[in-house]
């Protein structure tokens, strides 16, 4: 099986991690969106595939130090791979783990200090149920 998929999604995937004299520093993906293919093998009523292709964000990122922040679309790529399961002619379920990676980027600028550098990186579980056209 060959196909492509799309999706978008409000998000609150957040990470913070320690930064500069101690402070706090993270992100805030709002939302994201990809554009995968999938390629699988269906064996009866199932279909295990793999997908990969291009991933974008909304990230806001900000540093307590200061403190600053910025917002701002960010491109990567996705990859992953799950499992479906027809359960009816109509209807399927499927669980797939799909890893984002959206590079390091300068964000924003603390005053007095250099651009700030972010890395953005996010794993998902999925379940969902599908229904058939």
């Amino acid at each position: 099986l060959v196909g492509l998929e799309t999706d978008y999604a409000w998000s609150g995937i957040k990470g913070s991690t320690t930064c500069d004299l101690g402070t706090t520093c993270g992100t805030n993906i709002r939302s994201f969106g990809t554009l995968r293919g999938r390629v699988g093998i269906v064996d009866g009523n199932w279909l295990v595939y793999g997908t990969g292709g291009w991933a974008f964000a909304n990230v806001n990122a900000f540093d307590l130090h200061d403190p600053a922040s910025g917002s701002a679309w960010r491109n990567g790529w996705a990859a992953g791979a799950g499992a479906e399961y027809k359960f009816n002619p109509s209807w399927s379920a499927k669980l797939e783990y799909i890893y984002m990676d959206f590079g390091t980027k300068s964000q924003f600028t603390n005053a007095g200090h250099t651009p700030e550098e972010i890395s953005v990186k996010a794993n998902l579980i999925r379940a969902g149920i599908n229904y058939h056209f």
